[in-house]
């Protein structure tokens, strides 16, 4: 098992080094080589699949490897493929014209035009269903598209970067995804590490998250002791991985509370909700990925069935209030934010009824992310 083996100041000291411009930070083995493997993905225009565990990063990886490639010049164009029904995804991948459906008022282009020469990043890819897959495939394999109510087919050129917190050949063998789709994905593969795989790395993830969260909540706040580092690195296996590490250590300078502390009431309320033994911990049964994929599809199903109140939510989880509203922004992204916003024109009462909330808590997720409108 990996150990803390340099003091506090020495690994804040030499954290430069082990940060990449992209916000990676690299020590262990396995980071060396993702690392190695975006280079080589950033030399050519091939499509891309990053795999990997949820909260490990792929999302950074895939703009790592964008923002090196031959085309750093163009925005990178990103679609959430679980976010959207079918029919929504459909517009919004392809475009439509004005009058292709009730409420085409006008003219879309779609995100594969959007990305015209530059990059489209279809983020968890395995979500979307067998007959988009189909469409799909044929938009990557002939490099045309055809919007909504229109019979001509525009020619694009788009690189595409693809990700999943699946097992997606497992998913192939179930009929779930289609293995012609997944050939012209997988032209380059990266595959991320989760946290537990890559404990070398975590005082220096935890370093650099000090830093970024300080800077960005302006509070100065006390480091972590060698101590603290080693047991953060080697006494939990971090289910939601760089994501909930980095929940953490904010959620640590924001309240100023012992960090021990707030690692110690993680595991509790994780053996609350699961019934788990030593969840977090070693190979508990459920597995840590499966915890954490669990544990935020009970979330927001409480969301929907309890109609966004958080005090029913919390007592029905078995957690306090600030914990909910934690893990909230844990698994309520900038991003699903960001769309709700733009589906709603705008309106915050109805985008937060899309991610199943109530006007207060959305407000409290803007403040935390930093939206203003």
């Amino acid at each position: 098992m990996a150990t803390v083996t340099v003091d506090a100041p020495t690994i804040e000291l030499c954290l430069p080094h082990y940060v990449s411009r992209e916000g990676l930070v690299i020590v262990s083995r396995s980071m060396q080589a993702v690392y190695a493997d975006i280079q080589k993905a950033a030399s050519v225009i091939s499509n891309l699949l990053i795999l990997g565990e949820s909260g490990t990063g792929k999302d950074t990886v895939a703009y790592a490897v964008h923002k090196n490639s031959s085309r750093q010049g163009k925005k990178l164009v990103r679609v959430d493929m679980a976010a959207l029904p079918r029919e929504l995804l459909e517009a919004e991948l392809f475009g439509y014209c004005k009058g292709a459906f009730t409420h085409a008022i006008k003219d879309r282009q779609g995100r594969f035009l959007y990305a015209h020469g530059s990059t489209l990043f279809l983020n968890e890819i395995v979500e979307i269903d067998t007959q988009l897959q189909a469409k799909l495939l044929s938009a990557i394999e002939y490099k045309e598209v055809t919007r909504l109510g229109e019979d001509e087919a525009k020619t694009v050129d788009a690189r595409i970067i693809a990700t999943t917190n699946r097992d997606i050949h497992q998913e192939m063998r179930q009929g779930n995804f289609r293995q012609d789709l997944y050939y012209r994905l997988a032209v380059l593969t990266i595959h991320l590490p989760p946290l537990r795989e890559r404990r070398e790395d975590i005082p220096y993830l935890i370093a650099f998250l000090m830093q970024k969260h300080q800077r960005i909540l302006d509070i100065a706040t006390t480091p972590f002791k060698q101590q603290e580092y080693g047991v953060f690195q080697n006494e939990y296996d971090w289910p939601g991985n760089v994501r909930e590490l980095s929940n953490v250590v904010e959620h640590i300078i924001a309240t100023g509370k012992d960090k021990i502390g707030v690692l110690d009431k993680m595991r509790k309320e994780a053996l609350t909700i699961y019934g788990a033994r030593n969840p977090g911990l070693g190979s508990a049964s459920m597995g840590v990925q499966k915890l954490a994929e669990t544990e935020k599809s009970q979330i927001l199903s409480a969301l929907r069935e309890y109609k966004g109140n958080i005090t029913l939510i919390a007592d029905k989880l078995g957690v306090t209030r600030q914990t909910l509203k934690f893990k909230l922004n844990q698994y309520i992204t900038r991003d699903d934010i960001t769309r709700a916003l733009e589906q709603s024109n705008g309106d915050r009462n109805a985008a937060a009824g899309l991610l199943g909330m109530k006007q207060q808590t959305f407000h409290g997720m803007l403040i935390h992310h930093k939206i203003s409108l």
